[in-house]
């Protein structure tokens, strides 16, 4: 790798993977019975616009979110559609972890790459959200809520960030 500012190099801004905050921030706002990423419902019928863009129809509580984990706990943890339509305070905790591990992971994977180049820096998106759902952010909306942490709670991408990822130096394999 041929490194320093004459040569070939990339800066990447506005980069990330949605995905649902704890289960301590959105339990507050939700009816008990759609405690599953699912929502106990029929799942809605929803469009890709373009990137992380949807538009949905019908009455899912999870899918009017716009953020679906699906694909990226498939992917990271190998869980089964069974998996993802459990429902109960147990298996949401379990489905919103996962979901945010995903993308820790996910995030983790990509800013490892980048740097391993010749880039001169990542911006990631965003930093926190702006409602009580899910998004891109790394730290949740935070209110003075039971449950919920005034400034919002990290997600585990942050602890990434901060501990590795954006170190002067990092080793990754």
């Amino acid at each position: 790798i041929q490194v320093g500012p004459e040569f070939s190099n990339t800066f990447v801004s506005e980069f990330g993977a949605s995905v649902y905050s704890s289960f301590e921030s959105m339990s507050a706002f939700l009816d008990p019975q759609n405690f599953g990423i699912h929502g106990f419902d029929d799942p809605d019928v929803c469009r890709n616009e373009y990137g992380n863009l949807n538009s949905c129809n019908g009455t899912n509580v999870w899918a009017e979110r716009n953020y679906p984990c699906d694909s990226l706990v498939k992917k990271v943890f190998g869980a089964s559609e069974d998996d993802l339509d459990d429902i109960g305070v147990s298996a949401l905790q379990q489905q919103l972890y996962q979901c945010m591990m995903s993308q820790a992971l996910l995030m983790k994977t990509e800013i490892e790459r980048q740097r391993s180049t010749n880039s001169f820096g990542s911006l990631i998106w965003q930093l926190n959200e702006n409602w009580p759902t899910g998004g891109w952010g790394v730290l949740e909306y935070g209110t003075d809520l039971p449950g919920q942490v005034i400034g919002g709670r990290w997600k585990p991408l942050m602890y990434f960030l901060k501990q590795h990822l954006f170190k002067d130096v990092i080793i990754a394999c």
